[in-house]
């Protein structure tokens, strides 16, 4: 009975794990479209000031 614990213990840590390195990974990807939108709106600034 002892060991069901344990069991219980190690797949609560791997989930853990599991989840914690997803939302590293998704707010990474977050930021890097994020950038690249900010790059992107920025370009798009300078050239409509140039046509103004």
């Amino acid at each position: 009975m002892k060991r069901i614990p344990l069991r219980i213990f190690i797949i609560v840590l791997i989930t853990g794990i599991i989840g914690v390195t997803g939302m590293v990974v998704l707010k990474y990807n977050i930021d890097k479209l994020s950038n690249t939108y900010h790059v992107i709106m920025d370009e798009h600034a300078v050239n409509v000031l140039r046509i103004v």
